[in-house]
């Protein structure tokens, strides 16, 4: 189980390559916000007071996801979970069907990386962090991803958690 919510732009915390600009989707994920674009493909996605509530669901045997197609250049993404019993909380920035980066935290690790472009080599996963730290669940922790060209910065609660690289961005 986990919950999520986005950051507006005004409440967003400082970023370190990119700035944002202007808001292409802005969503409270709470219960009486209005939804935006967001596909469900896998997963029980619940809007609740506090943001999203995320479970997966078995018999899918992948983790729950939910997208916005949006076609994006250089970018900033910031948004707030909590772990509550969840395995993880992936962030994915993906191209039209391969993953292109991702930010993922489970309870006891943070990984950021570029993702398998073409899923066949030469091309491969890069991995920028992947380091342990706990995530205590029932506290909210808060991630910003900014990418710009070929590189990408992560923080996780303020702190510089990933900087890279990668010319397939």
């Amino acid at each position: 189980l986990a919950f999520v919510a986005p950051l507006r732009a005004a409440d967003a915390p400082a970023t370190l390559l990119a700035q944002p600009d202007k808001e292409i989707v802005s969503d409270a994920l709470t219960k009486d916000a209005p939804a935006t674009e967001w596909k469900v493909a896998k997963g029980k996605w619940e809007r609740t007071a506090d943001g999203v509530r995320v479970e997966e669901i078995p018999a899918d045997k992948h983790g729950a996801v939910s997208r916005v197609a949006q076609k994006l250049q250089d970018l900033v993404i910031a948004f707030e979970f909590r772990l509550d019993g969840a395995k993880s909380v992936s962030l994915s920035i993906n191209a039209t069907k391969d993953h292109m980066a991702r930010v993922l935290i489970t309870p006891t690790t943070r990984r950021v990386q570029k993702g398998d472009h073409d899923n066949y080599a030469p091309d491969k996963v890069v991995v920028f962090l992947n380091t342990a730290q706990a995530f205590e669940a029932g506290t909210w922790h808060r991630v910003v991803l900014g990418m710009v060209g070929d590189t990408m910065v992560a923080t996780i609660d303020g702190k510089v958690s990933a900087f890279g690289a990668e010319a397939l961005f």
